[in-house]
């Protein structure tokens, strides 16, 4: 793990330690389950590539609309990218509202 830059005491892991692979491997999961946006996300998705096991994606916390509210508006565009990367290459992606699901839609996250 490593700290998070704005809460040092948090620690974050992309959980792609060759122990981790190897427990999930072991368990033989059905699925792999990742909450987004978050750090681990990016270790899911390689996990559950490299073991060839479908990927659900629950998207949580709405980053784009947060983003110019209390930083750069300029970081909206690139955390899209990134929403699109992730829950495009997941075999299913869960959002919590219609409203998250309409703004998926608009942003070409998912069809």
């Amino acid at each position: 793990s490593f700290p998070c830059p704005l809460y040092g005491k948090v620690p974050l892991s992309l959980a792609l330690s060759p122990r981790i692979i190897s427990e999930v491997a072991k368990f033989k999961p059905d699925i792999i389950h990742a909450s987004s946006p978050g750090i681990m996300v990016f270790g899911a998705l390689a996990i559950a590539k490299l073991l060839s096991v479908p990927l659900v994606m629950s998207y949580h916390t709405h980053v784009p609309v947060y983003i110019p509210r209390y930083t750069f508006s300029w970081l909206v565009e690139p955390m899209w990218q990134i929403i699109r990367f992730l829950h495009r290459a997941a075999d299913l992606t869960l959002v919590p509202s219609a409203a998250i699901s309409k703004d998926f839609e608009t942003a070409h996250v998912i069809s």
